[in-house]
């Protein structure tokens, strides 16, 4: 439903692409904002620029807890020719303008903060959330499977690696709203979890194809209590109206088919017309 959803929203409205992004970007504010989590927005990052009198790429929001999360929101689903490839070449091609091109937004960003002393030392991770999960779920997988030259360009760049490679994750807004939720709920923090996820995907008997895996693995959050609620009185009311139809027709066979032959009949003169 999701990807029906914004194949019809994109087909009608040449904009709407652009438009999700900002959509998207507010939405992890909201959420942000509503779970209480301690975060930097992108204007109090650009701020810190304007001080430092330095000009650099930016992240969206860093997760401000034990370790710096850089958090980078992409309203991006993998098109045809990347769900169906398995050429290095031409993912590398696809995804480079945005789904890789965020990695290096995020080490630049890290690396201008740290260089500029608004950070101390400390440990980094790097988020970046998208729209639907392309199934190259992390940084490693990106320098294994298409990029094997990724570490060293950033080497490069800064003289350094800001965020390592293995602290670097690719998770959808659904695997995010999991993560508030169970850092609101006090079962594991964000960084508990995705500290758990780096070990974890050391090892290839361990590791995991999906970030949605290793939030399953920790328990998940419990379901939201609003939807939960929303879900079991429309069931309620839906069953209730059922009921009382059954009750109204019962005995009533010969009305009933009577109205439902006028209905069928009227319906089909208005097709006609």
């Amino acid at each position: 439903m999701s990807d029906f959803t914004s194949r019809l929203l994109k087909s009608k409205d040449i904009y709407f692409k652009d438009n999700f992004g900002i959509t998207m970007e507010n939405y992890v504010a909201e959420l942000f904002t509503k779970h209480n989590l301690s975060h930097f927005t992108e204007k109090e990052i650009g701020d810190m620029y304007k001080r430092m009198g330095k000009k650099a790429k930016i992240v969206d929001f860093i997760i401000n807890e034990d370790a710096k999360i850089y958090l980078d929101s992409k309203a991006i689903e993998p098109n045809a020719l990347v769900s169906t490839s398995h050429d290095p070449d031409v993912l590398k091609r696809s995804l480079e303008a945005s789904y890789i091109k965020a990695i290096f937004q995020g080490q630049e960003c890290c690396h201008a903060l740290t260089q500029g002393k608004m950070f101390g030392p400390s440990e980094n991770f790097l988020l970046i959330v998208v729209h639907q999960d392309h199934y190259i779920s992390s940084g490693i997988r990106i320098e294994e499977l298409i990029y094997p030259d990724l570490s060293k360009e950033i080497i490069e760049k800064f003289g350094h690696i800001p965020i390592p490679i293995k602290n670097i994750y690719y998770i959808t807004i659904d695997d995010l709203e999991m993560l508030v939720a169970i850092e609101s709920q006090k079962k594991y923090s964000i960084c508990e979890i995705l500290r758990d996820a780096v070990i974890l995907d050391e090892k290839p008997e361990t590791s995991c194809m999906l970030f949605s895996m290793h939030i399953e693995k920790c328990g998940g959050p419990n379901l939201n209590n609003d939807m939960r609620d929303r879900c079991k009185y429309d069931f309620d009311e839906g069953m209730n109206f059922i009921l009382e139809n059954s009750k109204y027709w019962n005995g009533k066979i010969y009305e009933f088919m009577h109205q439902r032959g006028k209905l069928k009949l009227s319906t089909h003169k208005k097709q006609k017309m």
